[in-house]
């Protein structure tokens, strides 16, 4: 990539030749900071320990869903859906007894 960017600077640089090619000043200050901070991200990745993050992840997730999808869980499920009709009903039937003692 190229950028031609116009930049005030201090001094004249001047072009020059090396070995038949054309030397260009630049400014790559700008470019090595940014170079160096990748480098430093890169790295911090690279020392991650990814495998066992992942693993101390998934494991976790593995079990919860043998036991959401478990007979076990069905059953307190249905019984908690049970004793919640259960109550419902007591309070209804509560409800309508106890009516005409509060008029």
């Amino acid at each position: 990539m190229i950028a031609l960017n116009f930049v005030n600077l201090d001094k004249l640089f001047v072009s020059k030749e090396d070995g038949g090619y054309l030397i260009i000043p630049n400014q790559a200050r700008e470019l090595d900071n940014i170079m160096t901070s990748v480098s430093t991200i890169a790295s911090k990745i690279a020392s991650m320990p990814l495998d066992q993050i992942s693993y101390n992840l998934n494991n976790p997730l593995k079990h919860t869903d043998n036991t959401v999808n478990s007979s076990d869980t069905t059953k307190v499920l249905e019984a908690m859906r049970v004793s919640m009709q259960n109550l419902s009903d007591m309070s209804r039937k509560l409800n309508k007894g106890a009516s005409p003692s509060l008029e």
